[in-house]
């Protein structure tokens, strides 16, 4: 079983492992979206890997008992399979190999000791392999349209391709190496200049790096109900409420669970505003609402989730209480005609959506 590789969310780094005989892919099993990406990454795979013989999803089977080892909340399927004691992991794609967690208490601290120690640029493999769509998305986003180079004043948009990388996605599924793309960065920017928008991509991706990091000291506490100081607690919390129905008279929370729901994404503006309104309006588990994400975001990354609805719910990082967003103030600022709601929604009516809005937000 030296030919075996477990891969979850690093196939850039499978396709770069030598020759192997069999993959065995740990995905979502909640979540169809994930799967039909998933089935595009298998092609991949078998693109540049010819010496594959078999490649086997297995599902991932989300407990509190979290499994670091495999990158995912846990998996007892996985655990129980001996096939995988000898198999080799793929490394896990994250910019440090490193970081000494043990008095970081906030992400401020985590980048005021991490981000000097970013190098220029990474020595990467000489072989390594990132697939022609990622390619081509990269290059249109930094060369074609140098939308890069505006990204710190779109980032907050709602609407569209233009306003977001678009790259998570491809990082959480490990179709682009995360060195990969700092290299890339950092080459656009000594030819094209760097400029705020430039640096705060990279700034995202530290984001990422904490949570991964933080997860790597505080383990399962990740799923905990009390999150990372309280005792922990693994109580059960509903895991099949019908949100659709849920928010039918919220015109802001259907657009967005339809978003979800059709598209696998979300804008990070409005998954702040849908998490708080979610925690503080309808009074649910915060935990339901990270299951939620869970099951649905194509990007969907376990320590960036987790830590961000924790964050939100004032049970994560520098908790000082819940973060309750004025949810009428968000959507007048980032959808001041409901052009969004209006999209995602059967509400087509301003005023309608307007009356509906205050009767549950004012």
């Amino acid at each position: 079983m030296d030919n075996v590789l477990l891969i979850s969310g690093n196939i850039s780094r499978a396709i770069n492992s030598g020759s192997l005989d069999e993959i065995y892919y740990l995905k979502n099993p909640h979540s169809d979206i994930q799967s039909q990406a998933i089935g595009h990454e298998f092609e991949i795979l078998k693109k540049y890997l010819p010496s594959i013989k078999r490649i086997t999803s297995i599902n991932m089977i989300p407990t509190h008992k979290a499994v670091t080892f495999f990158g995912w909340n846990a998996c007892d399927e996985v655990e129980s399979l001996k096939v995988f004691k000898n198999a080799k992991v793929a490394k896990a794609n994250r910019l440090f190999e490193s970081v000494n967690f043990e008095k970081l208490k906030n992400f401020t601290q985590f980048r005021q000791i991490n981000e000097p120690l970013l190098p220029f640029s990474y020595d990467l493999p000489s072989n390594l392999i990132i697939d022609n769509e990622v390619m081509d998305h990269l290059n249109w986003y930094f060369y074609e349209t140098h939308l890069a180079k505006t990204y710190f004043e779109d980032r907050n948009g709602v609407i569209g391709k233009e306003y977001s990388t678009k790259l998570s996605s491809f990082l959480s599924t490990g179709r682009l190496d995360v060195r990969f793309l700092y290299n890339y960065i950092k080459t656009y920017e000594a030819t094209h200049g760097s400029n705020k928008s430039t640096y705060w991509i990279i700034f995202e991706l530290l984001w990422r790096e904490f949570f991964y990091w933080s997860y790597q000291k505080h383990s399962t506490k990740f799923f905990s109900k009390n999150g990372l100081s309280g005792p922990l607690d693994f109580s059960p919390f509903k895991k099949d409420r019908d949100f659709l129905d849920l928010f039918k008279d919220d015109p802001f929370m259907l657009a967005v669970i339809s978003e979800l729901q059709m598209s696998g994404f979300v804008s990070n503006r409005f998954r702040q505003v849908f998490a708080s309104s979610l925690i503080n309006n309808y009074k649910l588990d915060w935990r339901e609402g990270a299951y939620l994400f869970e099951r649905f975001l194509i990007d969907y990354d376990v320590y960036s989730n987790y830590g961000n609805w924790q964050y939100l719910a004032g049970v994560g990082h520098d908790p000082r209480g819940k973060r309750m967003f004025d949810t009428l103030k968000q959507i007048s600022t980032y959808d001041k005609n409901y052009d969004y709601i209006k999209l995602w929604t059967r509400y087509q009516s301003t005023l309608e959506i307007k009356n509906l809005l205050e009767k549950i937000y004012l």
